[in-house]
């Protein structure tokens, strides 16, 4: 796994292949084969523990959340899990409710937010 240790927290990262292939777990949001990089990682430090930071999935996908929030708040039922964001310029959606713990060895290729 690579050792990414020049990024900061509220970075954009890739996380590594080789952390879904040794975590295996079908439900993490993965690259899927594309070859993009994909998805992009929003990267949040442990408020207790400084060698865990926690990786949020950013989706670009709009009109899919956008649709999902909207049903949730007719249904009255909580949409925390989501988050409409504006990162460079562009809007995206955190998906909180996709975020896992990791170590920082795990990030590839990291896209600071300036």
């Amino acid at each position: 796994m690579s050792d990414s240790s020049d990024f900061e927290c509220g970075s954009l990262v890739f996380v590594a292949d080789d952390f879904f292939e040794l975590v295996n777990d079908p439900f993490l949001k993965t690259d899927k084969g594309t070859g993009h990089s994909r998805p992009h990682y929003f990267v949040i430090q442990d408020k207790f523990e400084s060698d865990i930071f926690w990786v949020v999935p950013l989706s670009s996908k709009i009109q899919k959340f956008d649709r999902i929030v909207d049903r949730k708040i007719q249904a009255n039922r909580p949409h925390d899990g989501l988050k409409k964001v504006k990162i460079r310029n562009r809007e995206g959606y955190l998906l909180f409710q996709d975020m896992f713990p990791t170590k920082k060895r795990i990030f590839n290729g990291i896209q600071a937010i300036r």
